[in-house]
């Protein structure tokens, strides 16, 4: 990323609580492939990069002795709950500067979402400064929802995705696409693991996660808003006018990157 894109904010502003509120936390099956890489005698201090909300911050304080949450938004920190976990503190800061942090002092970095905005020669120089020896990194990303249930709905899904706002996509979108496989880590053990996560959500629920996009916010600086329509012609695919009911079987294709210096 450059260095002007956090300076864009995309998830800032009215944005910032709609992602709180329409982003699903992530699966406990996330968390388990995270744990399954990191020694339980290893989990004293923890720094979630794009942190966005903290969604992923608080359930990692609930395996780690201290979790820093880092998110250069402050539309994001601010909707941080700054009680809900005392062993999390948020920072407002770009990911790729970690100055605050001490050389080696740091047991696990983790990325959800975000390693796509980031500068990563400098991030992972960063990683390389403040990791101990036996510390890790894990990124993950999870690619355009599947509609598993509704041909028709796939078709329109995929092609507002694809087309109507392919115009609008920042270029760092293309690493989520490609599952990052884009991404070289310059790191002695560097795994990748896939995992599928499929969940029913509602019309109403799936026509939110659109307002949450960075290529639709981009989309409605200069078109009309097309989510209503969108949202008729669910309705339409699914036969129903309920738009609060979870109808749509979707599956999260989830792309991790586990990087370490030495086996710990």
């Amino acid at each position: 990323m450059n260095d002007n894109t956090f300076e864009k904010d995309y998830f800032g502003g009215k944005v910032s609580s709609l992602y709180k509120q329409y982003r699903l936390p992530y699966p406990s099956d996330v968390y388990a492939v995270i744990l399954n890489h990191i020694d339980p005698l290893r989990r004293d201090f923890c720094v979630d990069i794009g942190c966005g909300n903290g969604q992923a911050t608080h359930e990692l304080a609930k395996v780690f002795k201290k979790v820093i949450g880092v998110d250069p938004s402050q539309g994001q920190i601010d909707e941080c709950d700054k009680s809900m976990s005392p062993n999390v503190d948020f920072i407002q800061s770009k990911g790729e500067d970690l100055s605050f942090l001490d050389d080696h002092s740091v047991d696990l970095i983790t990325v959800a979402q975000a390693v796509h905005w980031l500068d990563l020669d400098r991030f992972f120089k960063e990683c390389k400064r403040v990791l101990k020896k036996t510390g890790a990194i894990v990124m993950w990303c999870y690619r355009i929802i599947d509609l598993k249930n509704n041909q028709k709905a796939k078709e329109i899904h995929e092609n507002h995705y694809f087309n109507t706002l392919k115009d609008y996509w920042a270029p760092e979108i293309k690493m989520i696409d490609n599952e990052y496989r884009d991404i070289k880590p310059p790191f002695d053990i560097v795994e990748r693991v896939s995992l599928n996560y499929t969940i029913k959500l509602s019309i109403n629920h799936f026509i939110n996660i659109y307002k949450t996009w960075s290529g639709y916010n981009s989309y409605l600086k200069t078109n009309k808003d097309i989510l209503p329509d969108l949202k008729k012609q669910f309705l339409d695919c699914y036969h129903t006018t309920d738009d609060k009911s979870s109808i749509m079987e979707c599956t999260y294709p989830y792309s991790f990157i586990i990087c370490k210096n030495e086996e710990s």
